[in-house]
């Protein structure tokens, strides 16, 4: 009965020849057997490399939720006086003779309270998500770094639309962490992959 063996090098399985040589990829079993031992070291290789990607993706998300909801808490509590001081500032800039109706003004202060309550609230809420996904991104790489890249572009959209010159504001810095999320999204999914194809040990 003919002897059956796996090239190492294709994983073709066939009969054992003569020669030594594997009919589908050509090579020499015996050679690619000795190199197959270093697949595996390549393969962690691999994978540390995209633990530090992930661990990357974990310090921006984590700066980016604290600094976010550190910033629009202080706002949303401060609201009140930003609001105040605003509207001190456009009634100077009018005319002496002009009388201001003080309950329209009231009015007006707790319309636009609210509004920077609510937006404020938004971005803290936002914040406390991305220190959830920076936490979380360990135990579920791909949908965890999707959704932090989702959730950055679709908060800086938003703010876009409430205040455009926000978009230019640290364009530099913005780059840098989208790629640097869009770069850990790649690297989760190929993480993801290899762990599932692994042989169990």
């Amino acid at each position: 009965m003919a002897d059956w063996i796996v090239c190492p090098g294709c994983q073709l399985r066939h009969t054992q020849r003569a020669d030594g040589i594997c009919p589908r990829c050509r090579q020499s079993t015996e050679a690619a057997a000795a190199a197959a031992p270093s697949a595996p070291r390549l393969g962690r290789l691999a994978q540390s490399a995209r633990s530090g990607q992930l661990k990357g993706a974990r310090s921006i998300m984590l700066v980016v939720g604290v600094m976010t909801a550190l910033l629009n808490g202080f706002f949303f509590f401060v609201a009140d006086s930003t609001v105040q001081a605003e509207i001190d500032k456009e009634i100077k800039a009018l005319p002496a003779t002009m009388v201001v109706d003080q309950a329209r003004v009231q009015e007006v202060k707790e319309q636009a309270v609210r509004a920077t309550r609510l937006i404020n609230g938004g971005g803290l809420v936002l914040g406390l998500v991305f220190v959830a996904c920076g936490l979380l991104v360990r135990r579920h790489p791909v949908p965890v770094t999707i959704t932090g890249l989702a959730l950055y572009l679709g908060g800086n959209a938003i703010f876009g639309l409430l205040n455009p010159a926000s978009l230019a504001s640290g364009i530099v810095v913005k780059v840098f962490i989208v790629v640097g999320l869009f770069k850990a999204v790649q690297a989760a999914i190929a993480y993801q992959k290899e762990l599932a194809t692994a042989p169990a040990s």
